[in-house]
């Protein structure tokens, strides 16, 4: 008896794999043009267009931009969309590596906070509550509970940030921040550290305060 067929072998195997070129004709830019790519492009370029909210044929035609009379461009699709693919990878990749700056914040012994790029209370611990308990100016929220104390607003100076963003040499800069919520405003002295995220753009701040 004859084995399996080794061509039909590869070609299943390339059908599980995703290597299976499949050929499509879409309408790009009124014209009916032909794409001859690999299923495992084809299925990532339907993940792209279902992201962006754009139609398979919409999305190749965003994708080959200025570039829509090169001479190859299912090979030209091929490369922008492994560069996106490696780009996506690299991202999650460094969310996986991102510490988790709010459980830090909670298990620092001092007063500290995170803040977003929008000045935004992003965590608080208790050290810093009690802290801002006993400078406040009169009782009642935003200061009785951590959430409520994470409601309220920190300036930090812009050329502070821009400085601790920007990847500078210090590893922290000593400034005054000002928490501000309803009719209270408390200004207390901090060392700011960037608390990089996925990418320097995306940096929030860590302010230790005390200690």
């Amino acid at each position: 008896m004859n084995g399996p067929d080794a061509a039909a072998l590869e070609a299943e195997e390339a059908e599980r794999s995703g290597n299976r070129l499949h050929f499509r004709v879409l309408s790009i830019g009124g014209a009916r043009k032909a794409f001859r790519l690999e299923m495992i492009y084809w299925r990532a370029i339907e993940v792209m267009a279902e992201r962006n909210g754009r139609s398979v044929a919409a999305e190749v035609e965003a994708r080959l931009g200025k570039a829509a009379e090169h001479p190859n461009q299912s090979s030209l699709l091929r490369a922008n969309l492994t560069s996106d693919l490696f780009e996506a990878w690299r991202e999650a990749e460094a969310q996986l590596a991102r510490p988790d700056w709010s459980a830090m914040v909670a298990a620092l012994p001092t007063p500290a906070f995170l803040a977003s790029r929008r000045s935004v209370l992003l965590a608080v611990n208790e050290p810093l509550l009690a802290m801002l308990q006993s400078l406040r100016s009169e009782p009642g929220t935003p200061f009785d509970t951590l959430q409520g104390a994470a409601d309220l607003r920190v300036q930090v100076p812009d050329s502070v940030a821009a400085e601790l963003r920007a990847g500078a040499e210090r590893k922290f800069v000593v400034c005054n921040v000002t928490f501000t919520g309803q009719s209270q405003r408390i200004v207390c002295r901090a060392r700011m550290i960037a608390a990089q995220g996925a990418s320097p753009r995306s940096a929030n701040l860590l302010g230790l305060l005390g200690g």
